[in-house]
């Protein structure tokens, strides 16, 4: 299957939107990121921005009652090209949900990642939640590894939903047999999200910080930059079965206050809902 595209697989499931009622949500943009796309470009380069296409497609779906389930197609500026999966269940108002992924470096299968995630969280509408998860590869000295941590709590006041959120992100590349590099991210945030029950719009107001970093094993050199971020989120329910949202936000590099570097990421998504049968 060498150069075969990963959107292969997710037109393999594109058909099962006809057969159960679920959502189905597209998603594309850019990111200004600093981490090349190619790791042997990053050889000798303590730091490299460029422009990287985001794209993001799911299913996703209640079902049976108490199940639920998901099935996505994207690419992340840490950890590349994957296509990811999960069925959770729930039980009063705790939700949990097991799941895998496969990775890979570009849009081809010359080799695979694989690994497996799980996720918990505990909500009671309209006062408050929480919720965490992790993935990681299976096996961690193959040529590229994943690890994933996140949680999130939050609370609502009247029409408005305050979260605040943790996440570490790596990703593991073996470049040669001598070369290995590591990116990772680990990020702080905060959110406000305001809404009425009789407006079919949302508008979301987002803060934080993150550090990005690179290590690379040999020569040993390890980069690292934090930033300040601020960002936003606007949705809009159209219809029952069509709604759209646009997102974006901008770190602030802080290292150097002489030399600010500024980023950016921004998406325009879609959602289309199949009602229930």
């Amino acid at each position: 299957m060498k150069n075969k595209p990963l959107l292969i697989v997710f037109f393999f499931f594109l058909p099962l939107r006809f057969v159960v009622s679920l959502d189905f949500t597209v998603q594309g943009g850019a990111d200004y990121s600093s981490y090349p796309t190619n790791s042997e470009e990053a050889v000798g380069n303590t730091f490299k921005p460029e422009i990287i296409p985001l794209a993001y497609a799911e299913l996703k779906d209640d079902f049976a009652v108490m199940y639920n389930y998901k099935i996505n197609l994207g690419n992340d500026t840490i950890w590349r090209n994957m296509i990811s999966g999960d069925v959770g269940y729930y039980f009063g108002h705790v939700d949990i949900g097991l799941g895998f992924f496969i990775g890979t470096g570009d849009f081809t299968f010359d080799y695979i990642d694989i690994g497996f995630s799980g996720r918990a969280g505990f909500e009671f509408p309209g006062v408050f939640l929480i919720n965490g998860g992790f993935a990681s590869s299976l096996y961690k000295d193959g040529p590229a590894s994943r690890q994933l941590f996140y949680a999130r709590a939050g609370f609502w006041l009247p029409h408005i939903l305050i979260t605040g959120g943790f996440e570490l992100k790596t990703y593991s590349d073996k470049v040669t047999e001598d070369l290995s590099i590591e990116y990772g991210r680990t990020k702080y945030t905060g959110a406000m999200e305001f809404f009425s029950k009789n407006i079919p719009y949302r508008i979301q107001f987002l803060f934080g910080m993150q550090t990005l970093t690179r290590v690379m094993s040999e020569p040993k050199e390890e980069a690292s930059f934090k930033s300040f971020i601020a960002g936003f989120r606007f949705y809009s329910q159209m219809s029952n079965t069509f709604a759209w949202f646009i997102e974006g936000s901008v770190p602030f590099n802080i290292d150097n206050i002489r030399d600010i570097k500024i980023f950016y990421n921004a998406s325009l998504g879609l959602i289309f809902s199949h009602p229930e049968s």
